[in-house]
């Protein structure tokens, strides 16, 4: 039983209790709102949340793969797991036949942030941030790429993209299936998420050849090398992601060079083969006969 994200584990780990010799491999993928949020129903249930996944992660026929070492050694340090219960496998890898190396197009400039419109996904720090930069870079865009996500606490509505969108600070996208071609379009992808699983749009830019712009948080470092393919910043500050976004506007040189890193790290480290294989070797390991 592969069991992806927290309710799955819950759900599935019950229900594994009917079936004594399942094998289980748990997939937090990222702590989520839950984690992130600093709001009260959050900071209510996070507690009973952290004691449930201590009971089920660690159970002894469970693994767990994690999707970044900061989230790996809060689970080892924390006393939710052995460290032979867990293997850090970094996301689910890149398809670089969909994701292909692209020359940037001719010109204006565009910014882009691709995800759910969530709060903790930074939009309101990107948004701060395209107000602050159209000061100077009139001519740069600003694109938000996503759905609200009615159901999470933490979604911004629709009213509020409409109202940014006429505003022109913003262009408002809205869901899109075409998001290879989006990162064909546009110059930098930025990311100012307050915490991530792991920052899968980052290495889906890398692969396209464009460079990023991410927050120093767990799930971003993961695939973002500060000063190699794009720049780190701290969490919620609209001044320093301006200021990482106009240095790279303002320098061709560095952010091609930045945007080249990040095809041979998306080559290298996170393809599709590369993950894949890496998971299947979790299988062999876990359907091995066991020797007591």
């Amino acid at each position: 039983m592969h069991l992806i994200a927290i309710k799955p584990i819950v759900l599935g780990s019950l229900a594994s209790f009917f079936y004594r010799d399942a094998k289980i491999i748990n997939a937090p993928v990222g702590m989520g709102y839950m984690f992130a949020s600093n709001d009260l129903r959050a900071r209510i249930l996070r507690p009973v949340v952290r004691m449930m996944l201590g009971a089920l992660l660690g159970r002894r026929q469970a693994t767990t793969i994690i999707e970044n070492s900061d989230d790996l050694g809060t689970l080892v340090e924390g006393g939710f797991l052995n460290r032979n219960q867990i293997v850090l496998i970094r996301g689910t890898g890149v398809n670089l036949e969909v994701f292909k190396s692209s020359p940037e197009l001719e010109g204006n400039k565009v910014v882009v942030l691709i995800a759910r419109m969530l709060i903790d996904k930074g939009v309101f720090e990107f948004v701060e941030s395209a107000k602050a930069i159209k000061q100077t870079h009139p001519d740069v865009e600003f694109w938000l790429v996503g759905d609200v996500d009615p159901g999470n606490p933490g979604s911004l509505t629709s009213q509020q993209l409409q109202d940014w969108a006429t505003s022109g600070v913003i262009k408002w996208l809205g869901y899109r299936n075409d998001v290879p071609d989006i990162l064909k379009q546009c110059h930098i992808v930025c990311l100012p998420s307050y915490r991530e699983g792991f920052g899968k749009v980052f290495v889906e830019a890398g692969a396209t050849q464009r460079a990023v712009v991410a927050t120093n948080v767990p799930g971003c470092r993961e695939a973002v090398e500060d000063g190699r393919n794009g720049l780190l910043v701290p969490p919620k500050n609209v001044e320093a992601l301006t200021a990482a976004l106009t240095r790279l506007l303002d320098d061709d040189e560095l952010r091609l060079k930045m945007a080249a890193e990040g095809r041979k790290r998306a080559e290298n480290e996170f393809s599709s083969v590369t993950i894949n294989s890496q998971t299947i070797a979790v299988y062999q390991q876990v359907l091995k006969p066991s020797r007591d």
